[in-house]
């Protein structure tokens, strides 16, 4: 069943958009109207556009249209609930009173003000129990209420920014625009995660009650209150099982609660608390040696581990938003484990700092979101700009180089190559492109796929096409080693003494010199002779996953050993060695140092309230004294 669209306009203002009717069959009635609000005019671009289009309504339009219905009926149930508990607030203690007033008139032979004293307490408790449960109810239905109306105006913003940056310029530039949609679907996406799981800490927490209060717990004090700030929640759950006994001079001592392990600790927490990236934050950083993956993990204190850390610790943290939450699974943290198991073959010394940590952990969160294993580059699907193959071949205005130029060699060139077509012309597609009626065709030495050749990531249809450079030497590894001459530098570890050692690697060093004997550099002919099978065979070892970063980093002026302790130099610009810049911009270039180097510092303010946390756990306790 799909659902008749109305005026875009009106959807915004006013809500709608049943639970069952954000899909795609009701985002089609909207493409239209997105289309024409953005002026695009042609019907060739409309369509090309409907897929990216089609998405984009299903996770920014129908979903902030869904949150505006939510909390319009949340704002709606709210007034009604303090409408009714007013009433209460009002009417129990007049109608008690009255009560309790004819009682004592009718029992003031025996005692004459007995009848008047209970109807005046009798009044004021039930007035308390009334206004208990207004609160109570306000409060319930507000949380809900602004937690909605967040997400709905969050994601209002994103479309106003989408006309605002796009009207009456999309035609033209329909692939940078495809790609400003999907980053915009994926913020969508992102704020959603969120809203959904501050919705089910909102359920989580004890309700807000008036009479609890009296009796309250610290724990459930600190979670309340600071709920109920405007700013962005920094609660940490600290003293959980602890009840607040009011004493003398507005002080209190706590003592253990009845059935405190029961409860359970919710930590939430924000960028507000975290310490500031300064000195002491630095100092905290480098004071550590981490020797192998047992020293990593004992950073994290009673976290299970760096995923569970990360993703507690920067919930709300604008500089990790882009990568979060990272997922914590088993296989990831069997990964991270093995490699920094390996941090001398890393390195180069047998330990480093948390700083060294910190920044090589924020470039492969950048790169496969924390997963240290090979993690090939991936491709776009087929129902969407520049599929398949297209993606890795193509140029893309804005967002990404064509990977078929130099350093690698053009797909035109090695399919010209005899060493490359003995290797490799037995694979699916080799006899229609090295076969075609006048020669190879030359759109394979530009930036652009050949419209009318399938774009399928499939070796049953492609794998000859798949071994050229473009795709074969796309990003693979903890920091997507790319590109040939790298490929090369790793091709000269395997064939070392040293590469040698580990079986896998030796055999695919014997097996490549014996293929690529011949006159000329071993290491190119390899180079070409290799296959994506070969390299993910490589990849699949330890030693390479670590021996990608260590050769890539001594090819680049050993930015590895290259940071500072020192704030102001960790703070200089990228052309200074010894500045966080400086290390991401030997990664990669464009925006991506800084992208990337926001996260290296708040990944060392998180470990640096780590360790300060984990230092006050380990000194000696004394009853605490807290005002109230």
């Amino acid at each position: 069943m799909t659902v008749k669209p109305v005026d875009l306009q009106v959807l915004l203002a006013k809500g709608g958009v049943a639970d069952g009717h954000r899909s795609g069959a009701t985002a089609a009635g909207y493409v239209g109207q997105v289309a024409s609000a953005l002026d695009i005019k042609k019907p060739a671009t409309i369509e090309a556009l409907k897929p990216a289009l089609s998405e984009y309504v299903v996770d920014v339009i129908l979903s902030a249209a869904w949150y505006t219905r939510q909390y319009s009926r949340a704002r709606r149930n709210a007034i009604l609930f303090i409408a009714l508990n007013a009433a209460m607030v009002v009417g129990f203690p007049i109608a008690i009173a009255a009560l309790g007033g004819t009682w004592s008139s009718s029992s003031s032979a025996a005692n004459p003000h007995v009848g008047s004293l209970v109807a005046q307490l009798t009044a004021v408790l039930t007035g308390i129990l009334a206004l208990q449960k207004t609160i109570s109810a306000w409060y319930s239905q507000q949380q809900n209420y602004a937690g909605w109306y967040k997400c709905a105006a969050d994601l209002k913003e994103l479309y106003y920014s989408l006309l605002k940056a796009w009207t009456g310029k999309v035609e033209g530039r329909e692939i940078e625009f495809a790609a400003w949609l999907e980053t915009s679907s994926a913020e969508a996406r992102k704020l959603l995660n969120t809203e959904r799981l501050d919705y089910y800490t909102r359920l989580a927490l004890p309700t807000f009650d008036v009479l609890d209060m009296l009796t309250a717990s610290k724990s459930n004090v600190a979670s309340l209150v600071t709920s109920l700030l405007p700013a962005e929640k920094e609660t940490q759950a600290v003293a959980i099982g602890t009840k607040v006994l009011q004493g003398q001079g507005s002080t209190a001592v706590e003592q253990p609660a009845s059935g405190a392990a029961d409860i359970v600790q919710v930590g939430l927490v924000s960028t507000a608390s975290l310490p500031p990236f300064d000195q002491e934050t630095v100092d905290l950083c480098s004071a550590v040696t981490l020797k192998n993956s047992a020293d990593v993990r004992a950073l994290f204190g009673e976290h299970q581990g760096f995923f569970d850390w990360y993703n507690q610790t920067f919930r709300n943290v604008d500089a990790m938003k882009t990568r979060f939450p990272s997922r914590d699974t088993a296989s990831k943290r069997k990964h991270f484990d093995d490699f920094w198991d390996q941090i001398p073959a890393i390195f180069g010394n047998d330990s480093i700092s948390a700083i060294e940590l910190c920044a090589l952990m924020a470039v492969n969160l950048e790169e496969s979101n924390g997963d240290l294993t090979s993690a090939p580059e991936e491709m776009n699907g087929l129902g969407r700009p520049h599929p398949g193959l297209a993606y890795a071949f193509d140029k893309i205005d804005g967002l990404k180089q064509t990977y078929n130029h130099a350093p690698n060699r053009t797909a035109l060139s090695l399919f010209q190559d005899h060493l490359f077509t003995d290797a490799h012309g037995q694979k699916a597609g080799a006899r229609s492109i090295l076969g075609r009626p006048g020669g190879i065709d030359p759109r394979w030495g530009g930036d652009t796929w050949p419209s009318d050749v399938s774009a399928a990531v499939d070796p049953s249809i492609n794998g000859f096409v798949m071994e050229a450079d473009f795709f074969k030497f796309r990003g693979r590894g903890v920091i997507q080693t790319t590109w040939r001459n790298d490929y090369k530098l790793l091709i000269g570890y395997i064939l070392s003494d040293d590469g040698r050692r580990n079986s896998v690697l030796n055999g695919l060093a014997t097996r490549w010199q014996a293929a690529a004997a011949g006159a000329g550099d071993e290491l190119d002919r390899i180079a070409t002779i290799s296959s994506n099978s070969d390299w993910d065979l490589a990849f699949s070892q330890d030693i390479i996953l670590a021996k990608g970063v260590a050769i890539d980093s001594q090819a680049k002026n050993n930015y590895l050993q290259s940071l500072s302790r020192n704030l102001d130099d960790l703070n200089g610009p990228k052309s200074a060695r010894g500045s966080l810049l400086y290390f991401a911009a030997h990664i990669n270039g464009g925006s991506y140092p800084s992208r990337v180097a926001p996260k290296m510092s708040t990944l060392m303010r998180g470990l640096a309230l780590s360790l300060k946390t984990q230092a006050v756990a380990r000194a000696p306790r004394s009853a605490e004294i807290i005002e109230v």
